[in-house]
């Protein structure tokens, strides 16, 4: 960064690490996701989302969907255009109305008289609409970038930002979504078992940021490799004893197993774009010296 870059406000900084930070982990997400997609389809594996049975995700779709996305991150320039198009994108399969009244004829009927006048293929919808949650869950964790600007004032100049002051507002952030998950896991405690440790570390090690990381990421692993196996195996059972229809005990479970691994997430995003942000300030304190 040039001399220039040292006079720049804490918004203007933020938003500089938080876009490049929320570029590269939703063009790496995207990628992983396309990934691990078309690896289902290759070996007819189930999935939660999308059975076989049921709806069939071709590879052209896949590619078509992921290409689009990849596309318009790299047309992103601002923060603000990355919340445009969260806010302008409707997700009209929301998990909650998707199960809730999946059982409703008046819903159905306006979910297929949205896919007509939208002319979007399902199959294309089910990627596009995950693809948007991996978005959503990024940007969510992005805001702490505004948390911390906020509360220490945009327009402060970045050189005169106090590291102590920095990581105290980033640490109270992470604490936020802590909290969020310890919320989920006093209604799930049962999982506590399988993270115990790392979450209690969590806890205790509040400014070892990269230690942490390591323990939120063994988290989201219990989720991601683990969970969602249980939760697969539910969807499997009930679609086959119901004629391919989810029933709604499922559908608990299924949106309970979602909102765990989103807040499990959060944390790991946010210990991450700390890490990226303190990385920053520090060059530039660098280059003051």
């Amino acid at each position: 960064m040039g001399n220039e870059e040292k006079q720049i406000n804490l918004k203007t900084f933020l938003d500089k690490v938080g876009l490049v930070w929320f570029r590269k982990n939703l063009a790496r997400k995207i990628e992983v996701f396309r990934l691990d997609f078309l690896e289902a389809s290759n070996e007819k594996s189930d999935n939660p989302f999308t059975p076989p049975t049921v709806l069939p995700i071709t590879t052209q779709s896949i590619d078509n969907v992921t290409g689009e996305f990849k596309d318009l991150l790299a047309e992103m320039d601002s923060i603000d255009e990355v919340q445009d198009f969260a806010n302008k994108s409707n997700n009209i399969f929301e998990l909650t109305n998707m199960f809730a009244n999946q059982g409703s004829n008046k819903y159905a009927e306006n979910l297929m008289q949205e896919l007509m006048d939208n002319q979007i293929e399902i199959e294309s919808l089910v990627v596009k609409v995950q693809i948007e949650t991996i978005f959503k869950i990024l940007l969510k964790s992005l805001e702490m970038t505004n948390e911390i600007a906020k509360k220490i004032g945009e327009e402060t100049s970045i050189r005169l930002v106090d590291i102590d002051d920095l990581k105290y507002l980033i640490n109270l952030s992470i604490k936020k979504s802590l909290d969020s998950f310890d919320v989920w896991i006093s209604k799930n405690y049962q999982e506590l078992e399988h993270f115990k440790e790392e979450l209690k570390s969590l806890k205790e090690n509040e400014f070892d940021y990269e230690k942490n990381l390591q323990n939120a990421e063994i988290i989201v692993l219990y989720f991601k490799q683990f969970k969602i196996k249980e939760v697969t195996q539910d969807f499997e059972k009930s679609a086959s004893e119901n004629e391919l229809k989810i029933n709604q005990s499922s559908a608990d479970k299924f949106i309970n197993f979602t909102e765990g691994a989103q807040l499990a997430s959060d944390i790991k995003n946010k210990l991450d774009l700390a890490i990226e942000i303190l990385k920053e300030y520090n060059k530039l304190k660098n280059i003051k010296k």
